[in-house]
């Protein structure tokens, strides 16, 4: 199985955006939500992709819009460089309820995914701080095995695929590969 290494952990108190989560589980189409027959569509990205089964058990249930420099949104699958994201993303929302902890996870090699987690409470995370500059410290890292020790709930996500450009040995010499 597939063992990506995490990139970025956040934990996330608030909402970027009001609506109500069960507005947008239970099958609203417009807006960022999906409804819950979409997971079972033949032509899932999730599944086209194979990150289910390689890195979660099942399609996340609604979006997370993720957009780079206000001009590069992250739209599932769709190829972007190293170049266009190289620094964080400028806008991202989900449904969610603003009284709610949420877990952002960024993890990937070649499919950069972005997955929401919805907290039971708030979490003392006992994983190691890895700096985002060596690729040495990264451990092998299972998202489910993680999401289960805190009983996080899976609630949107989004990936992009990443094409080599000319920013990639720059990315290499920062992670000690050249």
């Amino acid at each position: 199985m597939f063992r990506p290494s995490i990139w970025l952990l956040l934990l996330l108190p608030a909402c970027f955006f009001p609506d109500s989560l069960e507005h947008y589980v239970h099958g609203h189409w417009g807006g960022l939500g999906m409804p819950w027959n979409y997971r079972r569509n033949y032509f899932n990205p999730w599944l086209q992709h194979e990150l289910v089964p390689d890195i979660l058990f099942g399609p996340p249930p609604a979006v997370l819009q993720v957009v780079y420099n206000n001009s590069y949104p992250v739209n599932f699958g769709a190829v972007l460089t190293p170049t266009q994201v190289q620094s964080q993303p400028t806008f991202l929302r989900w449904p969610c309820r603003g009284d709610s902890l949420y877990t952002l996870v960024f993890l990937g090699f070649h499919r950069y995914t972005y997955l929401i987690f919805l907290q039971p409470k708030q979490i003392e995370f006992d994983e190691p701080t890895i700096s985002n500059t060596s690729a040495t410290e990264r451990p092998s890292f299972n998202l489910m095995d993680f999401a289960g020790k805190y009983w996080l709930t899976l609630l949107a996500g989004n990936f992009y695929r990443a094409q080599y450009d000319s920013y990639v040995p720059t990315l290499y010499a920062q992670l000690g590969f050249a």
